[in-house]
């Protein structure tokens, strides 16, 4: 058989079972995973989106970001005007504010982690028996697919 032959062949035959199989493709294509997104995917998002995504995931952190700027630029204002408790004041706002939004991120982390409030043993077993039924929904689908020989689009 020539290299040509082989090229241009699309599927593969198992002697044993005599089942149809599909070749894929060149190793470049990657493959659709349900709730996976791959690092090349994350770079097409442009910066506005993952900001505002970043927002609703812990928006307490952009809170604390805008305090810590206007406490900035109160001071500045003050420091034009010399006065010194003034400049005190929002240097402590600014200090406080660094304060809240360390402790915004590591607890919005933990809740999105589910450590800072862990699910009750039902809901795990829920969780669990969702991700076993869409486990066997795939496996069916995949199943139908190499019975008859081509893509089932659902």
């Amino acid at each position: 058989m020539s290299d040509e032959e082989s090229q241009e062949k699309k599927y593969a035959y198992l002697s044993s079972s005599k089942q149809h199989v599909v070749f894929l493709g060149p190793p470049t294509d990657r493959p659709d995973i349900e709730g996976f997104t791959s690092v090349a995917d994350t770079k097409k998002e442009s910066f506005f989106k993952k900001f505002i995504a970043y927002t609703k995931k812990n928006p307490f952190v952009l809170a604390g970001f805008g305090v810590c700027f206007y406490a900035f630029f109160q001071g500045l204002k003050a420091t034009r005007r010399k006065d010194n408790v003034m400049i005190n004041r929002m240097m402590g706002l600014r200090a406080a504010s660094g304060a809240f939004i360390i402790t915004a991120l590591c607890l919005g982390n933990l809740y999105h982690e589910g450590k800072l409030f862990p699910q009750s043993k039902i809901e795990e077993e829920i969780d669990m028996q969702k991700r076993l039924a869409n486990v066997y929904f795939m496996a069916k689908k995949r199943k139908m697919e190499a019975e008859s020989g081509e893509n089932i689009q659902i």
